[in-house]
């Protein structure tokens, strides 16, 4: 079984669409799983004291 069939399980019915989708559900399932593998830059996350407050509670 390829993985999109076994994916499209999980994934919600299909329901009337006012306007075309800018993502297939594959491109998203595939930044999610890319972001998973590689992981985030210290750059590209939020710069208000999120990690600040991780950090906190963390030591």
């Amino acid at each position: 079984m390829k993985s999109g069939q076994l994916l499209n399980h999980y994934l919600l019915p299909k329901k009337k669409l006012t306007h075309p989708r800018t993502w297939s559900k594959r491109q998203i399932l595939d930044g999610i799983f890319y972001q998973l593998k590689n992981g985030c830059n210290w750059a590209d996350l939020p710069s208000d004291g999120f990690i600040e407050d991780i950090m906190e509670i963390l030591h």
